[in-house]
Protein backbone atom coordinates (compact mmCIF):
# COMPACT_ATOMS: atom_id res chain seq x y z
CA UNK A 1 0.00 0.00 0.00
CA UNK A 2 1.44 3.37 -1.00
CA UNK A 3 -0.72 5.53 1.27
CA UNK A 4 -2.12 5.45 4.77
CA UNK A 5 -5.66 4.10 4.91
CA UNK A 6 -8.27 6.82 5.38
CA UNK A 7 -9.33 5.21 8.67
CA UNK A 8 -5.87 5.89 10.15
CA UNK A 9 -6.05 9.58 9.25
CA UNK A 10 -9.71 10.44 9.78
CA UNK A 11 -10.47 11.14 13.44
CA UNK A 12 -14.16 11.87 12.92
CA UNK A 13 -15.96 15.20 13.17
CA UNK A 14 -13.77 16.50 16.03
CA UNK A 15 -10.56 14.62 15.21
CA UNK A 16 -10.73 12.58 18.41
CA UNK A 17 -12.83 9.57 17.47
CA UNK A 18 -9.88 7.17 17.13
CA UNK A 19 -8.07 8.60 20.17
CA UNK A 20 -11.18 8.20 22.32
CA UNK A 21 -11.66 4.63 21.12
CA UNK A 22 -8.03 3.74 21.90
CA UNK A 23 -8.05 5.38 25.33
CA UNK A 24 -11.36 3.95 26.47
CA UNK A 25 -10.37 0.41 25.47
CA UNK A 26 -6.72 0.57 26.62
CA UNK A 27 -7.42 -0.26 30.30
CA UNK A 28 -8.64 -3.68 29.13
CA UNK A 29 -5.23 -4.44 27.61
CA UNK A 30 -2.71 -2.87 29.99
CA UNK A 31 -1.25 -4.29 33.16
CA UNK A 32 -0.81 -2.07 36.25
CA UNK A 33 2.59 -0.82 34.99
CA UNK A 34 1.33 -0.14 31.47
CA UNK A 35 1.75 3.17 29.70
CA UNK A 36 -0.05 4.84 26.79
CA UNK A 37 1.54 7.43 24.50
CA UNK A 38 -0.78 9.25 22.11
CA UNK A 39 0.24 11.73 19.45
CA UNK A 40 -2.20 14.63 19.32
CA UNK A 41 -2.94 17.68 17.21
CA UNK A 42 -1.84 21.08 18.49
CA UNK A 43 -5.33 22.05 19.72
CA UNK A 44 -6.40 18.72 21.23
CA UNK A 45 -4.58 18.61 24.58
CA UNK A 46 -7.43 19.67 26.87
CA UNK A 47 -9.96 17.31 25.31
CA UNK A 48 -7.54 14.36 25.20
CA UNK A 49 -6.59 14.87 28.86
CA UNK A 50 -10.30 14.79 29.81
CA UNK A 51 -10.79 11.55 27.89
CA UNK A 52 -7.67 10.08 29.50
CA UNK A 53 -8.78 11.12 33.00
CA UNK A 54 -12.09 9.39 32.46
CA UNK A 55 -10.47 6.20 31.16
CA UNK A 56 -7.60 6.24 33.69
CA UNK A 57 -8.82 8.05 36.83
CA UNK A 58 -5.78 6.98 38.91
CA UNK A 59 -3.12 7.66 36.26
CA UNK A 60 -0.49 10.34 35.92
CA UNK A 61 -1.16 12.27 32.71
CA UNK A 62 1.53 14.47 31.22
CA UNK A 63 2.27 15.98 27.83
CA UNK A 64 5.41 16.71 25.83
CA UNK A 65 5.88 19.49 23.30
CA UNK A 66 7.17 19.32 19.75
CA UNK A 67 10.05 21.49 18.55
CA UNK A 68 7.68 24.41 17.95
CA UNK A 69 6.39 24.26 21.51
CA UNK A 70 2.98 22.73 20.74
CA UNK A 71 1.67 19.86 22.88
CA UNK A 72 2.26 16.80 20.71
CA UNK A 73 2.30 13.68 22.91
CA UNK A 74 0.14 12.73 25.86
CA UNK A 75 1.67 10.19 28.23
CA UNK A 76 -0.60 8.19 30.56
CA UNK A 77 1.16 6.19 33.26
Amino acid sequence: MKHEPVSSLDGGHDGLQIIEKVLTSAPNYLNHKGQVLIEIGENQLTRVVKIAQHAFPEASITSDQDLLGFPRVVCIT
